[in-house]
Parts: structure tokens; C-alpha cells; sequence
């Protein structure tokens, strides 16, 4: 399944292999919060409701990259930088999940020749 930010594949296969390609999805999450608001007027026997917040969503999701040696993991992770990248759109395949999608966190693991990546988007 593939998952794009952007120009960026952050997700292309989920057959294992030893070239470092990005393998997932894994504990992929999205949640969907509709921009409703709630009032509760004194006396009234149910809640009124009125849409006038815009909707938010979160989206969150591992891959796995395994490498052929450690030195190669290692280089990978190296070369990760903590950058701020412009809000951009998240799509699963050719299905936009998120149009103007902010990434809010990426963690970075490694063990041996593994390594595992968590990203988090808002939007």
C-alpha cells in the first residue's frame, strides 16, 4: 500500500526485503473529529448542534526498513534531520485522507540492520 506526503513515498511495499524500502503500513490510525459544536441551553431537553468549526483529522502509521548491513542502517539514520516540512496533502493510494496535512511528529528506531519509522500528521 502505498502512502505519499507530498512528493515523498513514505510507504511503497509490504514485502519484506533487505534494500531499505519502506515496508507497512503498521498500526495505521486515522481519526476523523467533525467540526461540530455543541450547545446545551438551560431547560432544553436534548443538545443543538451547529457546524461551525472545520472538521480534524489525525493520521498515524509505522513502516519497517531492513537494510543488508548495519553500517547502511546506521547511514540511513544518520541522514534523517530533523526538518519542518511544508503542510502538504497525505494520500493511501490514490485516496486523499488528509488535504492539507501538517507532520507533527516522526520517531526513528533502529535495531541492528531494522529500522523502525512512526509518523504523525494533523490536518
Amino acid at each position: 500500500m502505498q502512502i505519499t506526503f507530498g512528493n515523498s513515498i513514505l510507504c511503497d511495499t509490504s514485502t519484506r526485503n533487505s534494500s531499505g524500502d519502506a515496508i507497512g503500513p503498521k498500526n495505521l490510525l486515522i481519526n476523523e473529529t467533525p467540526g461540530n459544536q455543541v450547545y446545551e441551553y438551560i431547560g432544553s431537553d436534548r443538545i443543538d448542534t451547529d457546524k461551525n468549526k472545520p472538521n480534524r483529522g489525525t493520521v498515524s502509521f509505522g513502516v519497517t526498513r531492513i537494510f543488508s548491513n548495519i553500517d547502511t542502517a546506521l547511514g540511513y539514520v544518520a541522514s534523517i534531520t530533523a526538518v519542518n516540512p511544508e503542510p502538504a496533502e497525505l494520500k493511501i493510494g490514490n485516496r486523499t485522507i488528509l488535504e492539507k496535512a501538517a507532520m507533527t511528529g516522526h520517531q526513528v528506531s533502529m535495531v541492528g540492520c531494522a529500522v523502525a519509522e512512526t509518523y504523525n500528521f494533523e490536518g
